[in-house]
């Protein structure tokens, strides 16, 4: 026993000699480490996210994050899925062009709530809650995206109505009550209308979570109907301006991504009253959302409290109000500063018109519901719609049977569906 605790003691020198050497040479020490480096994974590097990246590592020491681009391509993707079942991933994810809904049902996104709910620089009220909503799965937030815009149909509220009750059958009953000389809309062909409509409204037809389809319902033969009597033929610019103004062309298809757009479209329709109507679902109208830089935490990542010390960069108001350009940010307060500078600077309105014209508060609190009001219940799911665009396709230029055509997607779908194990 004496032996041992001698023993013992005569090891405790060298042991502080070990510790006394660390501590001079600054052994585990974080300058000695350096940063945690945080790997951001994409597809496609956005010129905005590459600069603030950029930035964001000359500005502070504790963190450093380095980019791996996979190649946007099967083989790309391939690699990426495969480090992500290997454990090798990036600790963030581009979600860009990145199949939400499989990577959120497969667990492989972090929940990001819970950071929010915890963090004191940003929390879920000083977010667009529309636009966050469309990244929620199963009341998980999988995703964040840090701009966007949003695409919707608007006329004069004499003629279309309120978005409320803008449905397919009200879209037909319009198309069907259309005057000598009047059209619908101008350069808006079947598929592209289509493809707006399942951007806005896929879970009308599509239910990943139950792995069933509803093409076969009545609502979606309505939605072809509709389709079918859309035509692309293009007016001249001066011929499209002035059949909005005098009510023979009785829709607008608008890309919306800052004040400025907004005001543009408003001052189409020869200073009448407008109505945001949206794309016509069984709900009633729906703008579809673009989001731009939509960032993931990997859930098998051993730096998520790093990652999520970025994430909070890009909700800051540095990067928000600077770096998100052209397009509308998702922080409220940044938004709410580009709302300011419009009533203060005005914008150029209309298509001929070249003065600066201020926006008024009544046109920032219209457009402030339409983004309000404007989420997509789910990410437009790639898979399906080339599914669906591939046989409605053969119903709008070959003349195909509608029952068949509506026949065949229902099981392509079914069958796609039933493969997302």
């Amino acid at each position: 026993m004496t032996k041992n605790k001698n023993e013992k003691w005569r090891m405790l020198p060298a042991a502080l000699l070990i510790l006394c050497i660390c501590t001079l040479c600054g052994c585990g020490s974080r300058d000695e480490q350096g940063p945690v480096v945080i790997t951001y994974g994409t597809l496609h590097l956005d010129i905005a996210m590459e600069n603030w990246i950029a930035s964001w590592n000359q500005s502070q020491d504790a963190y450093r994050v380095e980019v791996k681009v996979y190649e946007d391509s099967d083989t790309g993707r391939t690699q990426l899925n495969n480090e992500i079942v290997a454990g090798k991933g990036p600790d963030l994810l581009d979600l860009s062009d990145i199949n939400l809904a499989v990577y959120a049902d497969k667990g492989i996104l972090e929940d990001m709530y819970p950071y929010l709910d915890k963090d004191g620089k940003v929390t879920r009220e000083m977010l667009m809650q529309g636009v966050m909503q469309s990244y929620e799965f199963e009341g998980k937030l999988c995703g964040l995206p840090m701009g966007y815009s949003f695409e919707t149909l608007l006329g004069k509220k004499a003629s279309v109505g309120d978005v409320k009750d803008w449905t397919t059958d009200k879209m037909l009953e319009l198309m069907q009550g259309l005057k000598e000389g009047q059209m619908l809309m101008d350069a808006l062909s079947p598929e592209g209308f289509l493809r707006a409509v399942f951007a806005a409204d896929m879970v009308s037809y599509v239910d990943m979570a139950e792995k069933k389809c509803y093409f076969e319902d009545e609502k979606f033969r309505k939605l072809l109907e509709t389709a079918a009597g859309l035509n692309a033929d293009i007016l001249s610019e001066e011929d499209h301006a002035k059949g909005l103004a005098e009510g023979t062309i009785l829709l607008e298809r608008a890309y919306v991504s800052d004040v400025s757009s907004y005001l543009d479209y408003c001052g189409r329709f020869g200073g009448e009253e407008v109505s945001w109507v949206g794309f016509p679902s069984s709900q009633g109208g729906k703008a579809v959302i673009y989001t731009r830089m939509p960032v993931g935490i990997c859930a098998f990542s051993s730096k998520k409290d790093a990652a999520w010390e970025f994430v909070v960069s890009l909700l800051g108001d540095e990067f928000q109000e600077k770096y998100v350009m052209f397009l509308f940010p998702i922080r409220i307060s940044a938004l709410e500063k580009s709302f300011e500078a419009a009533k203060a600077a005005g914008y150029d309105v209309g298509f001929q018109v070249q003065e600066q014209i201020p926006a008024t508060q009544e046109q920032i609190d219209a457009l402030t519901k339409v983004i309000s009001s404007s989420k997509s219940d789910s990410i437009l799911d790639a898979n399906i719609w080339q599914i669906v665009s591939e046989e409605a396709s053969t119903l709008f230029e070959q003349g195909k049977d509608m029952d068949e055509v509506i026949r065949i997607i229902q099981n392509r779908a079914a069958n796609y569906v039933h493969e997302q194990e």
